[in-house]
């Protein structure tokens, strides 16, 4: 797997993406491949930047790890493809926001590891404990998952990135 924002094969050959401050976003990003993705989760501080979080195998072990990238900006990745908001912060004070990053190295995968199915326990742990303002219902957050993975494809073939709202999110 790849950290978003290395070399990577792309079909997106410039990001112009704006998100809204506070939004809650899965984040898509093209692995070189037509149906593999990388995929994080990204709170936006502003209309371009924010903390992106996200699990993958880039650990010196080679075993997988959460990270978080900040400051992140969803204009410089030449491999992201999409940003769909699932949900919206209502107080973006440090003393908060570090009670989300806490709540989110948390995060547990069961079974064979990646960084989709990491992404999913992170908004159903998050929706669960009342930060997304969503159900915490699997149907839901697999409902998501497909809105982001058809929202990326989309992207792929369209060769340009989107932003895009859930129809789960009431933000």
């Amino acid at each position: 797997m790849s950290t978003p924002g290395e070399d990577m094969p792309t079909v997106i050959e410039e990001a112009r993406m704006r998100v809204d401050a506070a939004g809650v976003y899965v984040l898509v990003f093209n692995m070189g491949f037509t149906d593999r993705f990388h995929w994080g989760l990204f709170v936006a501080e502003g209309d371009t930047d924010g903390f992106l979080h996200h699990y993958t195998d880039k650990s010196p072990t080679g075993d997988w790890e959460y990270q978080v990238i900040s400051p992140y900006n969803v204009q410089n990745s030449l491999s992201l493809l999409t940003a769909l908001k699932i949900g919206k912060l209502d107080d973006m004070r440090n003393e908060f926001l570090t009670v989300v990053h806490e709540r989110l190295k948390d995060v547990k995968v069961d079974g064979v590891q990646s960084c989709r199915k990491w992404l999913l326990e992170a908004i159903y742990l998050l929706a669960n404990e009342g930060y997304l303002g969503i159900q915490p219902d699997r149907n839901k957050i697999n409902f998501i998952e497909y809105e982001a993975k058809d929202a990326a494809m989309r992207a792929m073939q369209a060769r340009k990135p989107s932003v895009e709202k859930s129809r789960s999110s009431a933000a």
